[in-house]
């Protein structure tokens, strides 16, 4: 986690209770975040969304965790510009869990189904499903959050 001090950044390893609060927080904005993205979404940026998602079950079959990690934030940071909002978009770049590479072990993501959770939030987008979206978003980010920090 980083915060603002002055004029300097600070780095700490959050606390168990700091990290789930900032998981609860980037679900709700996610879940906005993929609701507002499927109302605009076209084929095309569906099909871009799809790509991570096909590149992360790659990847998690070759147990490329690291790959997960980074391909997982890029379809997230692809969900909150397909949303429209700048103010969504930034309160999420602001709230966003780090890495999980760079916060947690990522052996953890091995057998947790990480390569699978993005499918019916796609599955929603594509039949126009906009709120199911936005929940199954919201439901995914809180269940890794509890997953990964075991509060």
């Amino acid at each position: 986690m980083i915060w603002r001090r002055g004029r300097r950044d600070v780095v700490a390893r959050p606390h168990c209770e700091e990290l789930a609060d900032a998981f609860e927080i980037e679900g709700l904005l996610s879940g906005m975040a993929a609701a507002r993205a499927s109302r605009l979404a076209t084929a095309t940026s569906i099909g871009r969304l799809a790509d991570l998602d096909e590149r992360m079950v790659a990847a998690g079959e070759a147990s490329r965790w690291n790959v997960i990690a980074e391909l997982d934030a890029q379809f997230h940071l692809e969900i909150a510009r397909l949303s429209g909002s700048r103010r969504l978009r930034a309160a999420l770049q602001e709230i966003a869990v780090d890495r999980l590479a760079d916060l947690l072990d990522p052996s953890l993501l091995a057998g947790n189904g990480v390569t699978m959770c993005h499918a019916p939030i796609l599955d929603a987008m594509r039949s126009g499903e906009h709120e199911i979206a936005g929940d199954l978003m919201r439901r995914h980010v809180l269940g890794w959050g509890r997953t990964l920090v075991k509060v």
